[in-house]
C-alpha cells in the first residue's frame, strides 16, 4: 500500500513538475518575443524621426531663398540632425533588407546634402540656381518617398509581430490552464483512489 500512495504522489509531483517546465518555457519564449517588439517599437520611432527631418529639410529646401526662409545655421542644423539620426538607425539594424534600405537612405543624405549645399551657395546664374533647386528638390523628394516606405514596410512588420506575440501569450495562458486542470483532476483521482 505504501509503495502504491508514493507511486502515486511521485506521479503527481511529476505532471506538477512537467506543467511547471512548460509554464516556464512558455513565459521565457513570450518574455523574449515582448522584448524583441519593445525594442523594435522603439525603432520606429527613430525611423518617424527620420521621415520628420526629412520633411523639414524639405520644407527648408522649398522656403530657401524666400522670404519665409530659416536662417542658413537652422538649415545645416536640420541636416546634420537627419544625417546622425539615420546614423543611429543604421547602427541599431542586422536584417539584411533592413540594412541595405538604410544604407540607400545614407547614400540618399550624402546626395542630398550636396544638392542643397550647391543650391544654396549658388548666386550668380539664375537658370543654374533653378536647375540646382530642383535636383535638391527631386533628390529630397526621393529621400522621403524612400524614408516613408522604409517606415512603413517597419511599421507592417512591427505590427504582425505583435500580433504573434499576442497569439502566444494566449497560447501559454491556455497552456497553464491545462496543466493546472490536469493536476487538479489527477489530485483528486489519486486522493480517492488512496481513500479506498
Amino acid at each position: 500500500m505504501k509503495i502504491r500512495i508514493l507511486a502515486s504522489l511521485s506521479l503527481l509531483f511529476l505532471l506538477y513538475c512537467s506543467g511547471v517546465f512548460v509554464s516556464l518555457k512558455n513565459i521565457d519564449n513570450t518574455t523574449g518575443a515582448l522584448n524583441h517588439l519593445i525594442s523594435l517599437h522603439k525603432v520606429e520611432g527613430l525611423r518617424s524621426n527620420l521621415v520628420q527631418r526629412v520633411v523639414h529639410v524639405n520644407s527648408d529646401l522649398y522656403s530657401f531663398h524666400t522670404p519665409y526662409a530659416r536662417g542658413l545655421d537652422q538649415i545645416v542644423v536640420n541636416v546634420e540632425n537627419l544625417d546622425s539620426l539615420a546614423r543611429e538607425c543604421n547602427s541599431c539594424h542586422h536584417a539584411p533588407e533592413t540594412l541595405r534600405d538604410l544604407n540607400e537612405i545614407l547614400g540618399m543624405i550624402e546626395d542630398f546634402k550636396n544638392s542643397l549645399s550647391f543650391y544654396m551657395t549658388a548666386s550668380a546664374d539664375s537658370s543654374r540656381i533653378e536647375r540646382l533647386r530642383s535636383e535638391a528638390a527631386m533628390t529630397g523628394d526621393a529621400l522621403l518617398l524612400q524614408a516613408e516606405n522604409m517606415a512603413f514596410k517597419a511599421t507592417r512588420g512591427v505590427e504582425l509581430l505583435t500580433h504573434e506575440a499576442f497569439r502566444e501569450i494566449e497560447r501559454s495562458k491556455n497552456t497553464m490552464f491545462l496543466f493546472v486542470f490536469l493536476a487538479g483532476f489527477f489530485g483528486v483521482v489519486i486522493a480517492v483512489y488512496l481513500a479506498r
